[in-house]
């Protein structure tokens, strides 16, 4: 009886990641998009009841890898895997992109950014883009003591 042979050879890129670093180190990775997600038996931490953790699988998207191989898919593959008790990250990766050179970086806002804003709006501030344009219009407006 021999065994199903594994599709990947996986290397491990890093284990026991805290969810903010991983969020991190996946903004430094090449462009790529999710193909599979799904809950499935936790085997990343040290946990002994059992437990689920999440499993992404993800192809490169990246426009720079497209070009340098017009009629065939980027053989890069990566894998997230994400406990849902201890909130620990594994990233894993297979093969290797179709070339080293680097997306042009797009601003996003990072999870401190993210969280200045939730903060922001709990305490009924404006935020972000409705923040500026909220500005400039309030500048634009004549002060209550001149109306009255």
């Amino acid at each position: 009886m021999s065994s199903k042979p594994s599709m990947y050879q996986w290397t491990t890129v890093c284990n026991d990641l805290v969810r903010e670093d991983a969020q991190l180190l996946m903004e430094d990775v090449k462009v790529s998009i999710i193909v599979k997600i799904q809950l499935v038996p936790c085997t990343i931490c040290i946990l002994t009841r059992p437990h689920k953790m999440r499993y992404q699988l993800l192809l490169c998207s990246s426009g720079t890898c497209k070009p340098a191989t017009p009629y065939d898919a980027c053989p890069w593959t990566g894998k997230v895997l994400t406990c849902q008790e201890l909130n620990c990250v594994s990233i894993m990766e297979s093969g290797s992109h179709e070339t080293r050179i680097r997306d042009p970086k797009i601003p996003q806002l990072t999870p401190r950014m993210k969280d200045n804003d939730r903060e922001l709006a709990s305490q009924g501030q404006l935020v972000s883009i409705e923040g500026w344009i909220g500005n400039s219009v309030s500048q634009r407006l004549p002060t209550l003591q001149q109306v009255q």
